[in-house]
């Protein structure tokens, strides 16, 4: 089963992609979109993970900013997603994805430590609009263990 979703945040609601695997579960995803918004490239990685036999939850992180977004593979795209990114800011993103995580993924409950940004689950997080805004090596792009 595949479709939107709704989460309760600290920040009001967020709309999340959601896939399920038709039989039982090996665990749960978080997949984190990038500066284009939760669009099909996303929700068919969340898809594909359904179709492996995980629960896949893509929350909409832009919705804490603005509803709805799904932007182009355009310079005009990627200029707004870096504002968007701005705008929304690592503290606020990080608690839509323990809300996402702690709500939505009753498979496994992983916990994030905002001092930490550790978890019990494996999850590479990268910020793509950074990336080019910066010439030296990003530090904030690392996989994060227990």
């Amino acid at each position: 089963m595949q479709g939107w979703t709704g989460i309760e945040t600290p920040h009001g609601p967020v709309r999340a992609w959601r896939a399920e695997p038709a039989g039982p579960s090996k665990g749960a995803v978080l997949v984190i979109q990038e500066i284009f918004g939760v669009n099909a490239h996303i929700r068919s990685v969340a898809d594909r993970l359904g179709d492996a036999g995980f629960v896949a939850i893509a929350p909409s992180l832009f919705d804490v900013v603005e509803h709805g977004v799904e932007l182009d593979y355009s310079d005009d795209g990627i200029q707004r997603g870096r504002a968007l990114v701005s705008a929304l800011g690592t503290e606020r993103a990080m608690d839509v994805l323990n809300a996402a995580a702690e709500n939505s993924c009753e498979v496994r409950k992983p916990r994030f430590s905002r001092s930490t940004r550790r978890t019990r689950w494996k999850i590479h997080i990268t910020i793509t609009s950074r990336v080019k805004a910066r010439s030296r090596p990003m530090t904030g792009d690392r996989t994060m263990n227990t």
